[in-house]
């Protein structure tokens, strides 16, 4: 990022930031802020918005459940490893998205229209999660959401590993799925290798997720219902089947037996153990869907799953102007005067 119209005051954040070493402030500890039960935040990008320049905090873990607000429409749960979840068991109302389309990076459309621009809307709201706004800088304060954006994510880990191509978008949503990423930093990766512990990015997506590959006689996988496939009989290798769910022709190439995983993700569902014949399309982006959002996934990726998904937590990124007092000490910053 190039700032070259920006003044700055000594003494704040904004010139400690441009004194400092550009990448690596991204990823910097930053103290003396404290909301929601968290005081444990870092740098997570800056840009410039009509010539005023704008600091993001994100908090440095996935909030626990205690810490999650409770959200209109949405269901607070608890994973197994302490940390709280946040998804979707009904469609809710959109909610306003105004402060967060302006700063955050919430550039995608119609979050009216579809039932996974309603869910994200929610975690855009800054109406939610006001928990995380520090009262001690409540005047440099523009607003908080729950998690990223699929676009400020991206571009805050492009700013130190460019690496992530141009976001691809359609009609329901964002349709990247993106891995080979630096799975180290823990400012992207907080909890790598803890299993299931991700964190929703507040960006939907038009990809079909695995539980939506739902074939003959498939009854329950992970605790949802659907079926995909119009035919009625065991799905064979000489016929391809037409999806009655967004009517993608499913491909005879995923025919299956009873093996106990998704043969097009490798999750693990709950079916009949007998004699148990399916068809699945392939875990990628060959269908457009309604119901997906985008996460940080455990394990070093960025993926995509329905907003009923029960293992994503949320990470509450804060808004600040630039113009907020901050010293350094050492290798952290430290706001206030």
């Amino acid at each position: 990022i190039t700032i070259t119209d920006v003044t700055y005051a000594v003494g704040t954040l904004g010139a400690l930031l441009a004194n400092g070493n550009g990448a690596v402030d991204v990823g910097t500890t930053v103290s003396g802020y404290t909301a929601g039960g968290i005081s444990d935040w870092k740098i997570f990008y800056k840009q410039e918005i009509n010539g005023e320049e704008y600091v993001y905090l994100i908090a440095s873990n996935v909030l626990t459940n205690g810490q999650i607000p409770s959200i209109t429409g949405a269901t607070k749960g608890t994973h197994t490893n302490g940390y709280g979840t946040l998804y979707w068991n009904s469609v809710p109302a959109v909610q306003d998205v105004t402060t967060a389309s302006t700063y955050f990076m919430a550039n995608w459309s119609n979050y009216g229209s579809y039932n996974n621009g309603k869910a994200v809307s929610a975690i855009l709201n800054t109406s939610n999660w006001t928990n995380f706004v520090d009262n001690n800088y409540s005047s440099y304060i523009v607003g908080a959401i729950g998690s990223p954006t699929l676009e400020m994510w991206r571009e805050s880990y492009n700013y130190k590993y460019p690496s992530i191509p141009t976001l691809t978008t359609t009609t329901y949503g964002y349709s990247n799925n993106i891995s080979s990423l630096n799975t180290s930093d823990t400012l992207y990766f907080p909890q790598y290798n803890n299993t299931e512990t991700n964190y929703l990015l507040a960006s939907p997506s038009n990809c079909v997720d695995y539980r939506e590959f739902y074939g003959y006689n498939f009854t329950s996988w992970n605790n949802h219902s659907y079926k995909i496939c119009s035919h009625t009989g065991t799905c064979d290798s000489s016929t391809t089947y037409t999806c009655t769910k967004c009517g993608v022709v499913v491909s005879s190439s995923w025919n299956y037996g009873y093996s106990g995983y998704c043969p097009g993700c490798g999750r693990y569902f709950n079916g009949s153990t007998s004699s148990f014949t399916y068809c699945s399309l392939s875990h990628s982006c060959s269908a457009n869907s309604h119901s997906g959002i985008m996460y940080s996934n455990s394990t070093g990726a960025v993926k995509f799953d329905t907003t009923t998904y029960t293992f994503c937590g949320v990470r509450p990124v804060i808004c600040l102007n630039s113009d907020i007092p901050a010293t350094r000490s050492g290798d952290v910053i430290v706001l206030g005067i």
